[in-house]
């Protein structure tokens, strides 16, 4: 039995299942998390992965189908009590009408009292990320406004979708690289693209939140647009 406690857990994660992660129309309906992947529902496997990353509490943020998303997560927690043992987890319900896209999402989650001034990993409930990764993602971020998951084998990647984030990166004098721009309009070379995973400091959900304020509601700004344009409208 892998019963965990409560001083091995760290981190708060937000998981928007209420709306696609890199979505192109804020009314197409996010219901890539319901598929089954190996007899499970992807949006289960998203919350076993940062479980087994021993994040202490999740922030599910639903709409579409949100009262089945809940059944499948609060099932699977209660069939394996002892895996899940002093994980919290709670859930913002946007209605099953919600068509705001993912920063409204993510911003709905934001004001969250469970949020507070806390930062935050983001994770879609389309992306299944290896618990290594998401433990190193929760790590806290010091000085820095976020971290962002990065794919750069880029290798035979053609023809992907115009609203990829794309992620020009420097190399840092230690291990890691530094981000020296992001966005689904970086222009030039870029190193990387946004691979699902995004820890964000309270500062960044503040500038999220006066960009898509100062853009009247556009959903088309994002955590990737405040790393790549100024805050104008």
């Amino acid at each position: 039995m892998d019963r965990r406690t409560s001083l091995e857990r760290s981190g708060i994660a937000v998981v928007t299942a209420s709306a696609l992660s890199h979505s192109l129309d804020s009314h197409q309906k996010p219901e890539s998390s319901l598929l089954k992947l190996g007899g499970q529902s992807v949006i289960c496997h998203v919350v076993w992965q940062l479980n087994q990353a021993d994040l202490k509490k999740i922030i599910l943020v639903t709409g579409f189908s949100g009262g089945e998303v809940k059944q499948l997560v609060d099932r699977m927690m209660e069939e394996e009590p002892g895996i899940f043992h002093g994980l919290e987890i709670t859930y913002i319900d946007l209605g099953d009408d919600f068509t705001g896209g993912h920063t409204a999402s993510v911003l709905a989650a934001a004001a969250s009292p469970d949020v507070g001034d806390s930062q935050v990993l983001l994770v879609g409930a389309d992306h299944i990320i290896d618990a290594d990764l998401l433990r190193k993602m929760k790590a806290p971020l010091g000085e820095d406004v976020a971290s962002v998951l990065v794919e750069t084998d880029l290798g035979g990647m053609v023809g992907l979708p115009r609203n990829t984030v794309k992620v020009g990166l420097r190399p840092l004098d230690g291990d890691g690289n530094r981000i020296n721009g992001i966005g689904a309009n970086l222009g030039g070379a870029y190193g990387g693209i946004e691979a699902g995973a995004v820890c964000c400091s309270k500062a960044a959900f503040n500038e999220l939140a006066m960009m898509r304020k100062a853009w009247q509601g556009d959903d088309s700004v994002t955590l990737a647009t405040c790393g790549a344009a100024p805050l104008a409208p």
